[in-house]
């Protein structure tokens, strides 16, 4: 997917906006495995107005993800929704990096953000993604607990053999 799909055009007059539109879908982090994520549609609204000295982005992000429960590694199907603002400015020489702060090289140039919606992605895919209370498979959860007591078993006597060996 080309980087030139993810840009704005930067409203150059004060307290006028942009609005831009997008769907994100699994073709947005084909050349990243990093997510974990089988399939997604997300909606992403952006808002950009020309402040006095900078320009606020306003992102709200809702859809869903299919992803496998971190519990039983049962398919999942999560309703994400996310809202964040960015501040961009224009570099010049005092510039200080900071969080939420996107600094360009020239405000006459089109703003692409395809890092901004990997980073808003990112904060809200949760860290760990399980199946409501009684959702997850149960076949799947005895078996994991059925080898976690056999391993808890394999290290106490393994511990035990240690003591011994070492009196």
């Amino acid at each position: 997917m080309g980087r030139s799909k993810f840009e704005i055009n930067l409203p150059v007059f004060y307290e006028k906006k942009t609005i831009a539109n997008f769907n994100l879908d699994k073709k947005f982090f084909e050349f990243s495995d990093y997510f974990l994520i089988d399939d997604y549609s997300i909606n992403v609204k952006i808002v950009v107005e020309k402040k006095n000295y900078f320009w606020q982005l306003d992102a709200d992000l809702n859809g869903t993800i299919n992803t496998k429960c971190d519990r039983c590694s049962d398919p999942l199907l999560l309703n994400v929704r996310g809202r964040d603002s960015f501040f961009i400015k224009v570099k010049d020489l005092n510039h200080v990096e900071s969080n939420n702060i996107v600094f360009i090289s020239h405000s006459s140039e089109p703003l692409i953000i395809d890092d901004i919606l990997r980073e808003l992605l990112f904060f809200i895919i949760p860290k760990r993604r399980v199946h409501d209370e009684g959702g997850c498979n149960i076949d799947a959860i005895e078996k994991l607990n059925s080898l976690n007591k056999s391993n808890s078993n394999n290290r106490t006597l393994f511990s035990e053999s240690l003591k011994e060996k070492f009196k």
